[in-house]
């Protein structure tokens, strides 16, 4: 099922996760789960990956994990839906799974999509606040969203922050 995701083709992935584990009377696991909302986030099928994320919750058996949760922001975050994302990850909080920044990535690249820069900035700040060093794909983001708002000075300011944290 990986070597499908990894050769971007979900369709196959999903395949496999819904014919062979009944085919076989195997109950799919957390990382069977993973892969296959990894497949879903590839082929921009972010209902698929929260119908599937949703199952895995409602089982008593299992629960999701960091990767779990980032995989269905990264659905999320390519379908442009960001206030869905937003929830999930408040959602990982709550469910006491800790955020990393891969999670604050995804959210702020989905608000950039959306063109929600206050909040951009506000997750960039939330993840520098919990001590995560953002990443690039976070940083570009943020300043995508300020160029996108008119703000071309904020969006200067973020990159000279990035220039400064990458060469102290």
């Amino acid at each position: 099922m990986n070597a499908m995701v990894v050769r971007d083709r979900p369709v196959e992935a999903m395949s496999i996760f819904r014919g062979a584990f009944p085919k076989y009377s195997v109950a799919p696991n957390v990382v069977s789960y993973n892969i296959a909302i990894s497949a879903c986030a590839k082929g921009r099928k972010f209902e698929l990956a929260l119908e599937l994320f949703e199952e895995m919750q409602s089982s008593t058996e299992l629960e999701p994990d960091a990767r779990s949760y980032n995989a269905l922001l990264h659905a999320l975050d390519n379908c442009q839906e960001a206030e869905l994302a937003l929830d999930h990850l408040r959602q990982m909080e709550a469910n006491s799974v800790r955020p990393d920044e891969i999670s604050y990535s995804c959210c702020i690249s989905a608000m950039e999509k959306v063109g929600d820069a206050e909040r951009c900035v506000e997750l960039l700040r939330e993840m520098e606040e919990r001590g995560m060093v953002p990443t690039t794909k976070a940083y570009n983001a943020v300043m995508g969203a300020l160029v996108k708002r008119g703000d071309a000075e904020a969006a200067l300011q973020v990159f000279t922050e990035l220039t400064e944290a990458r060469d102290p």
